[in-house]
């Protein structure tokens, strides 16, 4: 026991170390969560998430009521909340784990996952509050579900967890199924339905509830995953930031997928938990990457949120590599692990970098227009005329809800123009030029 809770304590000491250096730049809000608070401000806390968002994602509003609507503008208590959920799947994650695989390996997957950087948005992006809180979910789910003994009330509850888990974000669905079937034939014949009927149930209603009210703004998108891209997100760019880094940590896991496909193939006996953890870390890659064939993927920045499943994946993969490695020698196998984490780590600090300029694009902005306009402006302001993003990461787009926030009425009005000559065509005293406010750059829109 002493040694699970010393565990439990590192976990724990790793998230605050990922979170404190954000947190003491200062938090802030972007793009979707101006939308969401001017909600909760004007139209009551219960509306913040939006009419058509209480029947796309019921989970989400509820979660958005609580956070964009009761708590508001503060985004400290916004970025706790955060610290709080993501913590609770990176401990829900060591005692699943533990359950299939020796302590230190579970320990070590669960602070890997929250070192690699490609999930930051569930961290520092408020409106992810309940991506982050649907993967929580759908990890209690399954920790209910693998307690050892067969208990009809913890199968429900588990079944209860995973709906909630869909209807909070959806594309956790595929690996609550995944996970269910790979529970109910660990056990005995009699017990599997104890478990798949009410899941199924459960996951069933809330997908096809969140099929027969699709949002409108997620109908008809014109978007298609590009396979090239999936690599560098849980092995390459993504996670180490240089060339040299996704050659090194790539191919150690591209060399590591090959011996174990030749020991779990060729020679089965030689095989054991460490071959099959490799192999189940590509299927929960897989499985998390399938929600997102039909859209927007682009994980880095604000578009890691599609990495909420299968960047558990990757961790797993990477562990595996790892103690695949040391199983041959152990200083090449201490020597791997040192290397995905120096790779890793400089990658956070740098995107943790940008949200922060981020932030402060943010509020440069929004001071430079109330000082501009001290009352409430009569006329459109007309931002422009350049996209403030870095990798990703953007102060907002909404700038109408933005500012309404700013002056407390939705009687404002403004627009973020990105062609020169539109900008220009606007009269001077209504516009406003983000060049010289913002340090955000790069001018690449990349992926919503």
């Amino acid at each position: 026991m002493r040694g699970k809770r010393g565990h439990l304590l590192l976990i724990a000491g790793v998230s605050l170390a990922m979170f404190v250096p954000y947190g003491v730049t200062g938090p802030a809000f972007f793009v979707d969560d101006w939308w969401t608070l001017r909600n909760g401000a004007f139209n009551g806390w219960w509306n913040a998430a939006g009419d058509a968002q209480w029947g796309a994602r019921p989970g989400a509003s509820a979660t958005y009521a609580v956070t964009f609507g009761l708590i508001g503008e503060r985004p400290t208590v916004h970025y706790a909340l955060a610290f709080l959920v993501v913590s609770s799947a990176a401990l829900l994650l060591y005692v699943v784990a533990a359950r299939f695989l020796p302590r230190a390996v579970s320990v070590g997957l669960a602070v890997l996952w929250l070192i690699l950087p490609n999930h930051t948005s569930l961290e520092m992006w408020a409106s992810t509050i309940n991506i982050g809180l649907a993967l929580a979910l759908t990890l209690a789910g399954i920790e209910r579900a693998t307690r050892g003994e067969v208990r009809a009330v913890d199968d429900v509850v588990a079944a209860l967890l995973f709906g909630a888990a869909v209807l909070s974000y959806e594309a956790v669905a595929p690996a609550a199924i995944l996970a269910v079937s790979f529970i109910a034939l660990g056990r005995e014949p009699g017990t599997r339905a104890l478990l798949v009927v009410p899941t199924m149930t459960t996951t069933g209603l809330a997908g096809a509830w969140m099929v027969l009210n699709w949002h409108p703004d997620k109908q008809g998108l014109n978007a298609t995953l590009k396979p090239a891209l999936i690599f560098p997100g849980h092995f390459g760019e993504t996670i180490t930031g240089s060339e040299v880094g996704s050659a090194v940590i790539g191919g150690a896991v591209l060399v590591a997928t090959a011996v174990a496909g030749y020991r779990l193939l060729l020679r089965p006996a030689s095989s054991d938990w460490r071959e099959r953890l490799l192999f189940a870390g590509w299927i929960v890659v897989a499985v998390g990457v399938l929600p997102f064939v039909r859209y927007f993927y682009s994980p880095i920045g604000f578009g890691d949120r599609v990495t909420v499943v299968s960047g558990i994946g990757s961790a797993m993969v990477l562990v595996s590599a790892i103690v695949l490695v040391a199983r041959w020698r152990v200083a090449a196998g201490v020597v791997l692990a040192c290397l995905v984490v120096l790779f890793a780590l400089p990658q956070r600090v740098s995107l943790v970098s940008d949200y922060a300029t981020a932030a402060d694009d943010s509020r440069r902005i929004r001071a430079a227009v109330k000082a501009r306009w001290p009352d409430p402006p009569a006329e459109t302001i007309v931002v422009g005329p350049e996209p403030i993003i870095e990798r990703g990461i953007v102060p907002f787009y909404d700038v109408g809800a933005t500012f309404q926030l700013l002056y407390g009425s939705t009687a404002v009005s403004a627009d973020f123009t990105l062609d020169e000559e539109e900008f220009l065509q606007a009269p001077a005293e209504w516009r406003i030029d983000v060049r010289p406010l913002a340090r955000l750059d790069d001018g690449e829109l990349g992926a919503p």
